[in-house]
């Protein structure tokens, strides 16, 4: 579920990339003419960089969740890819289970363990 979770961290910030190199070119277009200050298209520019480095840590993180897998697998971990899901895991939440509630559980283990004692 992890590995799921980094994969869609990196196509969100994939699109937070493009956004602000968008943003980028519109302060660089205010600030050459005059709207804006440097310190404006610095601005935009360093959290540019932030979100790269965030994408790349987002991507070694998945990659090594990818190298476990494939070592649980018994596969080797250098051609191992994880392909992307159809259907996003964590937007689907799954129902309740039904049957058994957790109170039923722990009187039935209190009758087995008191009956143990006798």
């Amino acid at each position: 579920m992890r590995i799921r979770a980094l994969q869609q961290r990196i196509r969100v910030g994939a699109q937070s990339v493009a956004a602000l190199r968008q943003l980028q070119q519109y302060a660089q277009g205010r600030f050459r003419a005059g709207q804006a200050t440097d310190y404006d298209v610095q601005d935009v520019a360093a959290k540019l960089s932030a979100m790269q480095a965030l994408q790349a840590t987002w991507q070694a993180q998945a990659d090594g969740y990818a190298r476990n897998l494939a070592v649980l697998l018994g596969v080797p971990a250098q051609g191992f890819t994880i392909p992307p899901s159809p259907v996003d895991a964590l937007d689907t939440i799954p129902a309740a289970p039904a049957g058994t509630l957790p109170l039923a559980v722990l009187n039935r283990r209190l009758m087995c363990a008191h009956k143990n004692m006798w």
